[in-house]
């Protein structure tokens, strides 16, 4: 089991795939991984409603590395072979359940 909820935000936004790549690599048949980032779709939305602080936009925005979508995140976890298994969402924050 591999948690790394927020990790994605910490991590180059070209270096992502070679990263989930390393992540798999580690995980045994039938093992999970738990991972999650920033939604930069949903991060965009909630700063243009106002739903969001400029303040706290800016913390998300430079604080990580990289904010991608799920979808992309997605496809990259699902071409190494991944299943997923929970998709959740807390405000523009998303994580993601696969199992090997």
């Amino acid at each position: 089991f591999i948690l790394a909820s927020d990790i994605l935000d910490e991590v180059q936004v070209d270096n992502i795939p070679q990263f989930l790549q390393l992540l798999e690599s580690r995980m045994r048949k039938g093992s999970k991984l738990v991972i999650g980032g920033t939604d930069i779709g949903l991060l965009s939305r909630a700063i243009i409603r106002g739903d969001i602080e400029v303040d706290e936009a800016n913390r998300v925005v430079y604080r990580g590395r990289s904010c991608l979508d799920l979808s992309f995140v997605k496809t990259i976890l699902l071409s190494l072979g991944l299943s997923i298994s929970t998709t959740s969402f807390q405000g523009f924050r998303y994580e993601l359940e696969t199992i090997r």
